[in-house]
């Protein structure tokens, strides 16, 4: 008696051809453990049959799949589910986009402690205003001009990060309607609220420096009513991109000339640099800007800072207020300690010493396959078909690697050119290397498998 097959039949979505769909749907689920050790798949003709698809693709997805040791042919009985996956050594995260760690114990027990003979007891123990305590947001003011951005404290509101701060913007310009543009491969954050908050996001093309100016102007010139650019200038993610000062002046041309609203994700400036001054600088009358202290000193620290245009602030103040997530008092205490005592700026610049020690240890084992930047972050980007990095994770969760899933920084299923974001701060640098020398090993069987030079 035939065994029948636990599988029910799916095709990823996004591009490939019908064989590379079949083989990336089968290994998603086999790697969920949704098929289990020993399972049978669909003999090829029902399985043809069902998907509406040629037999000779079953064929060649199959044998892809026994290639990688997922599944195994037994002649006259059919192809089942290998034996589970054995992962050498625990798991190694790429995907999640934090700084180096280089707090210690001795320095948070002495933070704490100048925290509680300082700090006053009423602020502490009570409600703070919704923007937060002026005198945290003249402080926050004060590390952002720093960093090189003018930042204006009356317009400062306080946030609970730069997520907290990126959900006030798009909730404050989605109640005006009309789309918003951004890159064509986002933050995955952004591609989620803007389901969440209801905006339409739309990707756009682009190229070494991001968005292309023609293409933006296009786009803007279709639509009649309200227009927003999200969009991040300096080390762009997950592409690394960065506008030039020309670049960035075309944008702000068009966003004049096409009344666009702009939000400036501006998280990855992690010191000064006179030559890129934030869009929120070359157009503030329109320029909703976002900034953290996650990127820049630690991720635990939870304050973010959105600066708005005056026409905004009593808004985006409500919508703040609406989210119950008012920065804590407490959390700024440590901040405000951490500038007055010189720990934010010693913490940030080890954090940039490391990121470039890590970028360059990225750089020589992935070689051509990731894309060069002159500024350097905690991320860089692997290009290649969208079809192939829909495999390439799966492939790289085979073997304990976990990378961003690539279609949660797309703004589109039907986006040919797509990549792996690869995050290089977060793992031990003993992870990072050897997670690294994986993926190179992985990109360079897949190119050799398509018979293109590795």
């Amino acid at each position: 008696m035939l065994i029948q097959s636990p599988w029910t039949p799916w095709l990823s979505k996004g591009e490939g051809s019908p064989s590379e769909r079949l083989v990336a749907a089968l290994a998603n689920d086999i790697l969920a453990e949704k098929l289990l050790a020993g399972d049978r798949l669909p003999a090829h003709r029902d399985l043809a049959y069902r998907l509406q698809i040629g037999l000779g693709t079953v064929t060649k997805a199959y044998g892809l799949l026994e290639r990688r040791g997922l599944v195994r042919t037994v002649r006259g009985s059919g192809t089942f589910v290998s034996a589970a996956i054995s992962r050498r050594g625990p798991t190694i995260d790429l995907s999640r986009n934090a700084p180096p760690s280089l707090m210690t114990e001795r320095l948070f027990t002495r933070t704490l402690s100048a925290v509680a003979r300082k700090s006053d007891a009423a602020i502490l123990s009570s409600y703070p205003p919704t923007a937060g305590h002026d005198e945290y947001r003249r402080q926050f003011a004060r590390w952002l001009n720093g960093l090189g951005m003018e930042a204006n404290p009356s317009r400062l509101l306080l946030t609970s990060g730069a997520h907290n701060a990126l959900w006030v913007a798009f909730s404050l310009l989605s109640r005006n309607g009309g789309p918003v543009f951004t890159e064509q491969h986002t933050y995955p954050g952004a591609v989620a609220l803007s389901r969440l908050t209801g905006c339409c996001l739309i990707g756009l093309p682009m190229d070494q420096e991001g968005i292309v100016p023609a293409a933006l102007d296009e786009a803007a010139s279709a639509e009649n009513g309200p227009k927003t650019l999200y969009v991040t200038p300096l080390i762009q993610n997950p592409t690394t991109s960065t506008m030039s000062k020309s670049r960035r002046e075309e944008i702000v041309e068009i966003c004049r000339r096409r009344d666009i609203i702009i939000i400036e994700d501006d998280v990855y400036r992690l010191g000064p640099n006179a030559s890129l001054p934030p869009l929120a600088m070359l157009a503030p009358e329109r320029t909703v800007y976002v900034n953290s202290m996650s990127k820049s000193v630690n991720p635990a620290l939870r304050i973010g800072a959105l600066i708005v245009p005056e026409a905004y602030y009593a808004a985006a103040e409500g919508v703040l207020a609406s989210t119950a997530l008012m920065i804590s008092p407490f959390t700024c205490a440590v901040l405000e300690q951490w500038l007055l005592d010189g720990t934010a700026d010693a913490v940030s610049k080890a954090i940039q010493e490391e990121a470039r020690r890590r970028y360059s240890l990225t750089a020589s084992i992935l070689g051509s396959a990731m894309r060069r930047s002159d500024h350097i972050g905690y991320h860089v980007w692997l290009p290649m078909p969208s079809a192939d990095a829909v495999n390439f994770e799966t492939m790289a969760r085979a073997q304990g690697i976990i990378v961003t899933p690539p279609l949660s920084t797309s703004t589109s299923l039907d986006t040919k050119e797509g990549g792996i974001r690869l995050c290089i701060g977060a793992p031990t640098f003993a992870e990072l290397t050897s997670g690294l020398g994986a993926i190179a090993n992985l990109r360079r069987s897949q190119l050799q498998a398509a018979g293109q030079p590795a």
